[in-house]
């Protein structure tokens, strides 16, 4: 192939060719670091620069994506680019357009929006998408307009992370296929990483505005269940700060703080350890089955060891999901819900605003592909669910990343009769080595948004239960 990163499944889903498509002849590049374009050489920037455009997406000579913005206007520091947190979002701009927007957020998450439109209408910006999507690397380029000349500022490398990655391609697919979601007021972004193309230093930059739908809270706090008290507070001074007397399962209902709840990312039993109450959204069910067309419930379960060698071999960038997500479940979760709805089937709060994914029982990042883009590895729930799963999934990784030591995993999910919708699902952990077991719980219809934290706190628990009760 032409392109080391082409995906032939996303061409095919574009209707594009399997090959380059130039749109520019102007390679920018580090050797033009904070000086002045030349004009005869970049004339095509300086005509779109200088009309007062400030964003432009185009591929160089090599079939690469480059993103371009005139920095004129914009309150942004290019030497802190790097300190700042930075974030994605997209959603369907008017027909057949994508709205891809580069949220970079300061220290006090003000987010800047950097939106870069995609005509779909036209072959050469489907291909410009496709790239955004399957390129290990997008390079940012930040010009500065100074008395009529370009001058090149900084480059910077952004990294989208493969789950980040498999959202976006979603998003392509039904946008070109005109399948518009439900409408929502509420940005959701989605955390990347940047990279300084000088020192070859990745950061990665964790996300801090609730209201943007990111997954790190300035203000939480961390409630033991075991000691029936809460043992911490984050990111504000008050003594204001208390447990409702309520209670859901073996946890407070909410925590408030100056009398504003704050709830946790979901309602579960927690036999022991920390639960972190971050959300100003109250854990809730978008949707319920009708019982005069649905009765009974039935089982997917998945089993697998995960060792180090296994995740050395399928938690790496890059790899292909051969078929995919609707290929394996012959339509799209937005498709699937949908049909189920207008036969009055399911019925979904009318107030709610939500996305809906084909969510892995077992993460594809922890299997083989046969193993992993099977039907039963897959059930239909929130993007929320699929942001609690990340959760418990990374700690799993990062608990064997550590101690070198495999897990055996065993995820069951009840679903709707007659549907892939599920409507619970229960993770359990179970430690080879020490003979313990350890177990979260999901409920894949909430809208709730998790927090980063969470899983933090889902590792510490592993690790209380699996090392530190004196079996190394």
């Amino acid at each position: 192939m032409l392109i080391t990163w082409l995906n032939e499944e996303t061409f095919e889903k574009l209707e594009l060719p399997l090959k380059k498509i130039n749109l520019c002849s102007e390679p920018l590049s580090l050797v033009f670091m904070e000086k002045e374009l030349d004009k005869s050489f970049f004339q095509r920037m300086y005509n779109y620069f200088l009309e007062g455009k400030q964003l432009l997406h185009n591929t160089n000579v090599e079939g690469n994506l480059q993103l371009i913005i005139e920095i004129g206007g914009i309150d942004l520091n290019i030497a802190e680019l790097l300190t700042y947190n930075w974030c994605i979002s997209f959603k369907q701009e008017q027909e057949r357009g994508l709205r891809v927007s580069f949220l970079i957020l300061d220290k006090e998450d003000t987010p800047l929006e950097l939106p870069f439109i995609f005509n779909f209408n036209s072959i050469e910006e489907r291909y410009n998408i496709a790239a955004l999507c399957e390129q290990p690397e997008i390079p940012l380029y930040f010009l500065q307009k100074i008395n009529d000349k370009l001058i090149l500022q900084k480059n910077i490398l952004v990294i989208i992370p493969d789950p980040v990655r498999e959202l976006l391609r979603e998003q392509l697919a039904n946008t070109y296929q005109n399948v518009i979601s439900e409408a929502s007021d509420e940005m959701h972004a989605y955390q990347i990483i940047v990279k300084d193309n000088k020192s070859q230093e990745v950061k990665e930059r964790k996300i801090g505005v609730s209201q943007y739908g990111l997954n790190e809270s300035s203000i939480y706090v961390k409630y033991n269940v075991d000691e029936k008290r809460i043992v911490h507070v984050e990111g504000i001074t008050s003594d204001d700060v208390y447990a409702s007397k309520a209670n859901i399962f073996n946890n407070p209902a909410c925590i408030f703080v100056e009398g504003i709840p704050l709830y946790p990312s979901k309602y579960e039993i927690v036999p022991s350890g920390d639960v972190i109450f971050h959300s100003k959204t109250r854990p809730t069910s978008i949707m319920k089955a009708n019982p005069l067309l649905i009765s009974g419930s039935y089982n997917k379960e998945m089993q697998e060891d995960i060792t180090i060698q296994g995740l050395r071999k399928y938690n790496t960038k890059g790899r292909t999901r051969i078929p995919s997500q609707n290929q394996v479940m012959g339509e799209s979760s937005h498709n699937h819900i949908n049909k189920l709805v207008q036969k009055n089937m399911l019925v979904i709060d009318e107030k709610a605003s939500v996305t809906w994914h084909w969510c892995h029982l077992i993460a594809f990042s922890m299997l083989p592909n046969e193993r992993a883009q099977i039907k039963e590895n897959m059930v239909c729930g929130t993007a929320a669910f699929n942001g609690q799963m990340t959760n418990v999934e990374q700690a799993v990784k990062t608990f064997i990343y550590n101690t070198k030591r495999p897990l055996k995993i065993e995820v069951t999910a009840d679903l709707i009769a007659g549907t892939h919708v599920a409507t619970r699902v229960r993770y359990r952990i179970y430690d080879l080595q020490s003979q313990r077991v350890y177990t979260e719980y999901y409920n894949p219809l909430s809208t709730s948004i998790s927090d980063i934290l969470d899983e933090q706190i889902i590792l510490i628990n592993m690790e209380k239960k699996f090392i530190d009760n004196g079996l190394n």
